[in-house]
């Protein structure tokens, strides 16, 4: 019925903005229910993550610490012995013993050299390779001194360590990943932290964006239920007077038009609908399927059809008792908006009366048969020529035997519509 008042009111591009905005508000509200639904987990994970990144902050880690921290752990631990072997070997270097040291040693080499360069030029590349080994050893000698310089026994320092390095081993062992992996999972965590916040940001602005869409539908639903109004009005008065000229004379049609309450909208606006018909005057309106017998329904539809024509039609449109219970005068008036009507659209009528089958623009013939050899009954379809509609026209008018006088009043009666 919906359908029908917005056919006849033309309404379809209202009617598309409106389906549009409602898609757009419907996938909101979805997404957004989808975000809903796991918001308390959200919120435990970031509760959880929350803790988590705790720990990490009280620990202030630092990218590339761990190898650091085991380097100098094992300097600590090896202490004495590192002190001891760097001690000797700068002592066989370059040691108060200077007869002895190595480099002493070199010194004497590298004069020797070079007198036995005064008596042999091919020996110069030696002497200058030794004498650069020596170059070599002195600085060998100055830096494992300042080396030596920086092992020292610090039992403090080390407990930190070996305490700093536990924390970590528990925190790795924590979080299933190995302790070197630790800053980058701090990272991943802080990720995720600032995604599930981000979750957040994105419902709270998902909310605006359906209250926006919210506010264009009702909109749009408030502008279609003004025009469905102005439309209601139209057709109840047009129907009304079309069925008063099919036979129900005392009828009066009434489209009822309620909003749905509290601003609620669906995809077709905000509309119920419903057709109602008061078939004599005081018997108050009541909906057609409740009140209307089989024709009246037929020709309140005719009706309907008739006040939308050219405005959308049906392609096929089939009428079966529209002409119960009416005389001859109301059975043609129906014949000829039937033939109205059918200039629009194809027409399906079955109809006994033949002031209606004579209207048509073409005449089928539906007959019973039942088989000899058989107990069931099938039916004919005939399509009627121009001489067997007169003859049927005629059968229709004057029953069992036809007189010339039927035939001619059969003849009359089709050639008004030709």
């Amino acid at each position: 019925q919906l359908h029908l008042l917005d056919q006849y009111g033309e309404h379809a591009k209202q009617l598309k903005k409106m389906a549009q905005q409602f898609q757009q508000w419907e996938a909101l509200s979805r997404q957004q229910q989808q975000l809903l639904q796991s918001e308390a987990e959200r919120k435990d994970r970031i509760s959880l993550l929350d803790f988590q990144l705790q720990e990490f902050a009280a620990l202030e880690l630092a990218e590339g610490e761990l190898p650091q921290l085991e380097e100098e752990q094992s300097r600590l631990n090896n202490g004495e012995q590192l002190l001891e072997l760097s001690q000797q070997a700068h002592q066989r270097l370059d040691g108060e013993n200077e007869e002895f040291s190595a480099i002493q040693q070199l010194h004497r080499a590298v004069a020797q050299l070079e007198i036995l360069e005064t008596l042999d030029h091919t020996i110069q590349p030696l002497r200058e390779q030794l004498l650069e080994a020596t170059l070599q050893a002195n600085e060998v000698a100055s830096e494992l001194q300042q080396q030596t310089s920086q092992y020292t026994l610090d039992p403090t320092r080390l407990q930190w360590l070996n305490q700093r390095l536990a924390t970590l081993s528990d925190l790795a062992r924590k979080h299933q990943c190995d302790a070197e992996a630790l800053f980058e999972k701090q990272q991943s965590l802080q990720q995720q932290h600032d995604q599930l916040h981000a979750a957040a940001d994105e419902l709270e602005g998902l909310q605006q964006a359906i209250n926006q869409a919210e506010a264009s539908c009702l909109k749009t639903a408030k502008q279609l239920h003004q025009l469905r109004s102005k439309a209601a009005k139209q057709l109840q008065t047009t129907v009304t007077e079309e069925i008063q000229q099919l036979g129900m004379e005392q009828g009066t049609f009434q489209v009822q038009l309620t909003p749905f309450t509290d601003n609620l909208f669906r995809a077709h606006g905000m509309d119920e609908i419903a057709f109602m018909v008061e078939t004599n005057p005081g018997n108050g309106f009541h909906p057609l399927a409740k009140t209307a017998s089989g024709g009246e329904l037929s020709r309140i539809s005719l009706a309907i059809q008739l006040a939308s024509a050219n405005r959308g039609q049906t392609p096929t449109l089939i009428f079966d008792e529209v002409d119960s219970g009416v005389g001859g005068g109301t059975a043609e008036r129906i014949g000829q908006k039937l033939h109205q009507l059918g200039e629009e659209t194809q027409i399906l009528c079955v109809t006994h009366l033949p002031q209606v089958a004579a209207q048509g623009h073409q005449h089928l013939k539906i007959e019973k048969q039942q088989n000899r050899d058989a107990a069931d009954t099938s039916s004919q379809i005939t399509l009627l020529s121009t001489k067997d509609r007169i003859e049927e026209v005629a059968r229709m008018l004057g029953g069992v035997e036809i007189t010339e006088q039927t035939r001619a009043h059969a003849k009359e009666m089709l050639s008004v519509t030709e």
